[in-house]
């Protein structure tokens, strides 16, 4: 698995950072390289969204007035928390304005 879920928000958004680094560096790679990755990267985000939950907004929040920091369909990672956090996360969750489930 290519992700790795943070003992707090902190550490999670720096993992949402990470993804959103392969994606950029997809995005400028050659063809055959993208081929060669996009499998296995499938295979992780699907992973990941079996073991998040998401929310409507970016967890780095929304930024300045009606502009938004990430796109939802570009980015979806940003629009996800973990679905069974430990004790720390959940207290950061919390105070971000994330109402967990269960």
């Amino acid at each position: 698995m290519l992700f790795i879920c943070g003992r707090n928000i902190t550490d999670w958004l720096n993992d949402l950072d990470l993804r959103g680094i392969v994606a950029g560096a997809l995005a400028v790679a050659p063809g055959s390289e993208r081929d060669a990755v996009r499998r296995p990267l499938d295979r992780a985000d699907d992973a990941f969204r079996a073991a998040t939950l998401e929310f409507h907004q970016s967890l780095w929040g929304s930024g300045e007035g009606d502009e938004a920091i990430h796109n939802p369909i570009r980015q979806r990672w940003y629009f996800r928390y973990p679905a069974h956090p430990g004790e720390t996360m959940r207290q950061d969750l919390r105070a971000a304005g994330i109402a967990l489930k269960g």
